[in-house]
């Protein structure tokens, strides 16, 4: 993400304008934050779980959630083709932190992609077919082969480790930017914050102008003789 802020003698102050990402680009990335959450309590839950029937709800829904990742995953990548974000004018990033950020979001990109193919393929090793929401079947990439199906399983196991990995690195450098960087790079992917950051930049925001008008008030009251 790019930013843009103002230096003073204490460090950098927002005190410009949030470049912020489109809002299909936004809304994707927090449906598939929501989409991982649920994914991954389904698959930790059902290890706790001994009724069989719920176990099989609980895998189910763990797959449909890897398949809703894939599909989204191909939304946000139109999204920052069709609406990428304006590029602020005023200072962005060194090049090695931009380097390295870029470098975090392609392995992410990468493995967000692989996860979920990886148990399409695990499910066609067991013999059994992948569908989607109970509305169509994907097709058969794999025919059975329980070789495969141990290969994949590992590979969808570390996968996961990574993942999670990934993902705290990724909210660990959010919030570094937003509590020590104090720039606005968390403030550019939050739907209600960036939009706040936003306004109260603007001198006709109407939080700005009521602030102003309390403080008036105050003063006025202050100041008048008893």
């Amino acid at each position: 993400m790019t930013h843009e802020y103002k230096k003073s003698a204490g460090g950098p102050v927002l005190n410009e304008p949030v470049q912020r990402f489109s809002r299909l680009t936004i809304a994707t990335h927090w449906m598939s934050a929501l989409a991982m959450a649920i994914l991954f309590a389904c698959i930790w839950s059902r290890e706790y779980i001994e009724e069989y029937a719920l176990r099989v709800n609980l895998f189910e829904l763990h797959r449909q959630m890897g398949l809703a990742i894939l599909i989204l995953f191909f939304v946000r990548l139109a999204a920052k083709k069709l609406c990428p974000k304006k590029k602020p004018s005023g200072p962005q990033m060194g090049k090695l932190e931009y380097l390295a950020g870029t470098c975090s979001h392609i392995a992410l990109y990468i493995v967000l992609f692989v996860m979920p193919v990886v148990g399409w393929l695990i499910t066609n090793a067991q013999g059994h077919a992948v569908h989607f929401m109970g509305s169509f079947t994907l097709p058969q990439l794999v025919g059975k082969d329980e070789d495969m199906e141990d290969v994949l399983l590992v590979v969808h196991e570390f996968g996961a480790y990574l993942l999670v990995g990934m993902i705290g690195l990724h909210f660990a450098a959010a919030l570094f930017h937003h509590f020590v960087k104090k720039d606005h790079v968390l403030a550019s992917m939050l739907p209600l914050i960036g939009e706040t950051a936003v306004d109260l930049d603007q001198t006709s925001s109407p939080l700005r102008i009521y602030n102003e008008s309390a403080m008036e008030c105050i003063n006025q009251a202050l100041n008048e003789p008893e």
